[in-house]
């Protein structure tokens, strides 16, 4: 079966519960089926016959992953903010220092440079590193005159510093040790959607210990499916079809900025 016990049981009675109801077939059965089995095993997404040329297919994939994580992910979103509700704290930077220019970039930038760093290296090679370095510098831009946060070279130097030296230690451990690379390709996969749902606490501010611990927990949960996501679409459809996905994940977040800009 896809997983053990609980997570087994559940996940069959979510299943025939949307079959028997009629809110899906046979078929969508098959993709969830599918789209578990290989994020629970992500080596099955590095053989060339799980590459699709023409994306066909995408938009039966995006729904699967609104059936499968969606009510997950609500469940968060919904403990949040009753955690936010009951503090009064969190605030949404976009929507609290929200311009037309910081919404462009979280619309339209922040999906590319976004998906150069933490998608495109999923397929390691030479080149996939060279473009997750430069969406590390392309950052720079947006993190000096567009982001509310001040911009902290050092520690960006830091980071992009670690950046390099893992990819590099990920290429050579795949280039001298392919079997052992392959065998654990689990780890670096999601290390790779960790890492993208750590750096997105930052998008909220709070004050409270609490709302932050809850808080942090939920958007970390939340955008770590979303990263889940968006490397299946990297890795069956190619980089711009995930950059194109991440657009309109964003674009459809920023409503609330967009309805705030407009009335004020």
């Amino acid at each position: 079966m896809v997983v053990n016990n609980l997570p087994s049981l559940t996940y069959r009675l979510y299943k025939d519960t949307l079959l028997k109801i009629g809110f899906i077939k046979a078929k969508e059965v098959d993709y969830m089926d599918e789209t578990i089995s290989y994020l629970l095993d992500p080596r099955k997404m590095l053989k060339p016959d799980f590459q699709h040329k023409q994306p066909k297919s995408l938009s039966i994939q995006i729904p699967i992953f609104m059936l499968l994580f969606g009510p997950i992910a609500f469940l968060f979103l919904l403990f949040k903010n009753i955690i936010v509700y009951i503090e009064g704290d969190e605030v949404d930077m976009l929507v609290n220092n929200g311009s037309y220019t910081l919404l462009i970039y979280a619309i339209f930038g922040a999906p590319v440079v976004e998906e150069l760093i933490h998608r495109a290296p999923l397929r390691l090679n030479y080149f996939n590193i060279f473009l997750a370095l430069s969406g590390s510098l392309l950052f720079i831009p947006f993190a000096l005159f567009i982001s509310p946060l001040k911009f902290n070279g050092y520690r960006f130097l830091i980071v992009f510093t670690i950046q390099l030296l893992f990819f590099l230690f990920m290429l050579v451990l795949k280039k001298q040790k392919s079997d052992t690379f392959s065998k654990h390709y689990y780890i670096y996969f999601y290390i790779m959607a960790f890492y993208f749902a750590y750096l997105h606490i930052n998008n909220f501010e709070v004050t409270t210990k609490l709302t932050w611990v809850m808080g942090s927990i939920a958007i970390f949960i939340e955008i770590f499916l979303g990263a889940l996501m968006l490397s299946f679409i990297r890795l069956k459809y190619g980089l711009k079809y995930a950059i194109f996905t991440h657009m309109g994940m964003n674009a459809i977040f920023s409503i609330p900025s967009i309805v705030k800009l407009l009335g004020s």
